[in-house]
């Protein structure tokens, strides 16, 4: 139950179903609703304290005719006593920034080990205002306990997959879906102050890689001038460039918390925020590690709980600031191609023969058109450009074409073969787009489509194959549990639409069906309820039976009474 600290009073609030949010950046919020009927409630006011394992501070309240909802922030009120004019650290350790701001009385616990230095400077700010800005800096989280007065630094990527997972299967009630791949990016390069680089350090190359989940070279650009160490921009583009190179995805789930619930059994399924769980979903043929991003939980009804997942953590200042795609990247595969088509062109334009050009002229002498032919005489040259009043043409077939490359004068441009960098445009129609190699085929008039591997498998075939191989494998390494259920399954059964309790072959089962409930015995019907009656082949009572009012109770001498029991 809660309590509230009133004017150093402690009142306990009748109220079980309230939820703490426990938060990504430590900052937890508690909920409950309350009757405005209630006989406290007229104690509940803002900046009031409420007590659960920690200390939370009442900021909103929201009441109408009949309720109230009550939400609270936790209390980090020792934290915002002090303000420093013109803060900076001076290139130092997160475990050290935040140390040194913390008032009498608080300690740090540094889970992360990080030996990274940064510089933090602020105009003025409180010491919660320079622990926040340390989750940015540094790339960490906090946990706040204000009972302890601790500050215990976390790094979540370090984190390792845990036991559990989630499946509609088993503990998943609801899921909501959320993905882009909008900031999507596979090559970050990074520069600090005064473009200091990590290249000495990193082969010669200011960027690094991440081909996790694709192996396209898509390239952003970031910069931050509070960098003045090439190995601690190093680290931090790294794990930067870890949040961009897979698409950002985020779940809802409602979760059936089975390890609060039934501990003895599904314990292994334990988990709490900043854990990385494997979210199963079947809907999407997905198998994907999520960090807990936020977790919330009810104390006292574990069913109700609601977890956020996402393959990214949530950002709270700083951004890439600029994102190019992987055109514009010069070592890519696709600036590569182009640039060989480039020179190609370059080569033969270029070349030794340059051609002939000749002024056309109409029936009256009048200049009409410009000729750039390979022979003098337009009646025996074979590959020929003509420019005039109607546009451009290219024929490799003589004078009068056919021209299969043009651009004439109303915009429109033909041609059997494009290479370029960028095309933008408002409308673009076609009829067939394939790859060079055919694999990939879509036909936009008909609608059909081809998608192969380079072994000739179809690629959705190859993919689900794939999901579905690692889901297999995931359920494999679960042993244990497959074990539990597999032991449940041999007493409760489905089948038919019909649940079925006893092990298989016994010689007594109950069934329960949509409209009664039979007991067998050797798969022949004894007894069943049905139509709110009960009937049996045999009966047998050991003391009494009782009819409405009246009833059969046996007497001392071993005879039977059949006799009014109530009124």
């Amino acid at each position: 139950m809660l309590k509230m600290l009133k004017n150093n009073v402690i009142l306990i609030l009748n109220q079980d179903d309230y939820y703490i949010t426990e938060k990504y950046n430590g900052l937890d919020e508690l909920e409950f609703s309350i009757s405005v009927n209630d006989a406290y409630y007229s104690q509940i006011t803002e900046e009031a304290s409420i007590i659960e394992s920690q200390r939370y501070i009442i900021k909103a309240i929201d009441a109408n005719t009949t309720n109230a909802t009550v939400k609270c922030q936790i209390d980090l009120d020792d934290l915002k006593s002090n303000l420093y004019i013109g803060y900076t650290n001076y290139s130092d350790t997160c475990h050290n920034t935040i140390y040194n701001v913390l008032p009498s009385g608080w300690t740090v616990i540094d889970l992360s080990q990080s030996t990274i230095r940064h510089t933090v400077t602020a105009d003025a700010a409180t010491p919660l205002d320079i622990i926040n800005a340390c989750l940015d800096i540094y790339g960490v989280t906090v946990r706040y306990d204000n009972q302890s007065k601790t500050v215990t630094i976390l790094d979540p990527s370090k984190n390792q997959p845990a036991s559990a997972f989630l499946t509609a299967e088993l503990n998943l009630t609801e899921l909501n879906y959320k993905g882009k791949s909008s900031d999507f990016a596979t090559r970050l390069y990074a520069y600090g102050q005064d473009d200091l680089s990590f290249a000495e350090i990193n082969d010669g190359k200011p960027y690094v890689d991440n081909n996790t989940y694709s192996n396209r070279i898509i390239s952003v650009y970031w910069k931050d001038e509070r960098y003045t160490d090439a190995e601690s921009l190093l680290a931090d583009a790294t794990k930067k460039l870890e949040g961009l190179a897979i698409p950002q995805r985020s779940y809802s789930c409602n979760v059936l918390d089975l390890a609060k619930t039934n501990p003895d059994m599904y314990g292994y399924q334990n988990f709490s925020l900043h854990n990385v769980v494997t979210l199963i979903d079947i809907e999407k043929n997905v198998r994907v590690n999520h960090s807990v991003v936020e977790y919330r939980r009810y104390p006292y009804y574990p069913e109700k709980n609601i977890v956020t997942l996402s393959t990214v953590a949530p950002k709270l200042q700083n951004t890439v600031k600029s994102l190019q795609s992987e055109i514009e990247d010069p070592s890519s595969d696709f600036r590569t191609g182009l640039q060989i088509s480039i020179d190609r062109a370059t080569g033969k334009i270029t070349g030794v023969n340059g051609g002939h050009v000749v002024i056309g002229t109409s029936a009256d002498g009048t200049p009409n058109e410009i000729l750039i032919m390979d022979t003098a005489d337009k009646s025996t040259a074979i590959n020929v450009i003509r420019i005039n009043a109607a546009g451009i043409g290219f024929s490799t077939s003589g004078y009068n074409g056919p021209f299969r490359t043009a651009w004439t004068i109303d915009g429109h441009f033909n041609a059997d073969y494009i290479t370029g960098g960028v095309i933008n445009g408002t409308l673009i129609r076609a009829g067939i787009i394939q790859s060079n190699d055919g694999r990939v085929y879509i036909n936009l008039d008909t609608g059909d489509a081809r998608f192969e591997t380079s072994g000739g498998e179809s690629m959705f075939d190859a993919a689900k194959d794939e999901i579905l191989e690692e889901i297999a494998d995931e359920y494999e390494t679960k042993s244990d549990s497959d074990a539990q259920f597999a032991e449940i399954r041999k007493y409760i059964r489905f089948e038919g639409g019909n649940i079925i309790l006893g092990s298989s072959g016994n010689e007594l089962i109950l069934k329960i069906q949509n409209d009664k409930i039979v007991f067998l015995e050797n798969e022949q019907e004894i007894a069943y309820w049905q139509n709110r009656k009960f009937y049996a082949v045999d009966g047998e009572f050991i003391s009494s039976l009782r009819l409405g009012k009246f009833a059969f109770l046996p007497r001392a001498n071993g005879n039977l009474s059949f006799k009014r029991v109530a009124d």
